[in-house]
């Protein structure tokens, strides 16, 4: 947890040096611990998914310290419990949704991709 608040910390103030405005930043991600050893498989339907503000209440960290060092700019975010591996039609079903999500955002000056849970 300590490197991720780090590493949006740094973000945050790299970015931030560089112009008088605050930085725009998105968020997005999708995450599962998968296993091809699974006989099963994980769908869409498997995944919590959260989009715009309510990503905030995930975290946190995201308090209102963090909240105001950027313009943030929160898209999606899916998360399921460990699994199969995800299916192709899900998986592309998630990854469109967060690139049609963030390209009405642009432009920004970082995105926060979600990689793990704290």
């Amino acid at each position: 947890m300590n490197k991720l608040k780090l590493l949006l910390l740094i973000i945050c103030t790299t970015v931030s040096c560089n112009s008088i405005e605050k930085p725009r930043i998105g968020i997005a991600g999708i995450w599962i611990e998968s296993s091809s050893f699974s006989p099963s498989r994980t769908t869409i339907s498997d995944f919590k998914i959260k989009k715009n503000n309510e990503i905030f209440s995930s975290y946190t960290f995201f308090d209102e310290s963090y909240k105001d060092k950027a313009n943030w700019f929160p898209t999606m975010r899916a998360r399921a419990l460990p699994g199969g591996v995800v299916t192709k039609e899900s998986y592309e079903l998630m990854v469109n949704e967060i690139i049609e999500r963030t390209k009405k955002t642009l432009p920004l000056d970082g995105l926060f991709l979600i990689f793990m849970e704290q």
